[in-house]
């Protein structure tokens, strides 16, 4: 038999589950799962050090992209956009990035627009010709 443990937080009961021994799905040592009100699980409970330990040995890819400052300035404070900013600091015009990439200069000028959502194959297309890692293309989540 499981004990339970409730947690009242502004008129809902949470339920803390503990881990049950010997329960083939049994969470780490230490961990608890946090129910909402509909019964389902809405949080899991860890000791802070092995959260930590987590969050440390885990991968963040997005943690590894570099944007030089120029080229954030470029695309915030000039808003002239991720594409153009990286076209303007690696000494690209619009007419030989467009020739890189074997797509029309007017093209790539609808690309360097503002605010333009990159599909990923594009993005793709446009790091290589760039030089770069595409995930340089974005400044923030936006797919």
């Amino acid at each position: 038999m499981m004990n339970t443990h409730t947690n009242e937080t502004k008129g809902k009961t949470n339920e803390l589950l503990p881990v049950e021994t010997g329960n083939p799905l049994a969470l780490p040592k230490g961990v608890q799962i946090l129910n909402g009100p509909d019964g389902k699980p809405l949080y899991v409970l860890v000791p802070y050090a092995q959260y930590m330990e987590s969050v440390e040995s885990s991968e963040h890819p997005d943690d590894k992209v570099e944007i030089p400052n120029e080229v954030v300035r470029l695309a915030i404070v000039e808003s002239k956009g991720i594409v153009r900013a990286w076209r303007e600091h690696l000494g690209f015009t619009q007419a030989a990035l467009a020739k890189e990439m074997k797509i029309s200069q007017p093209a790539l000028a609808q690309l360097e627009k503002p605010g333009r959502v990159l599909r990923l194959p594009t993005r793709k297309r446009l790091a290589d010709a760039l030089g770069i890692a595409s995930e340089q293309l974005r400044l923030a989540e936006e797919d």
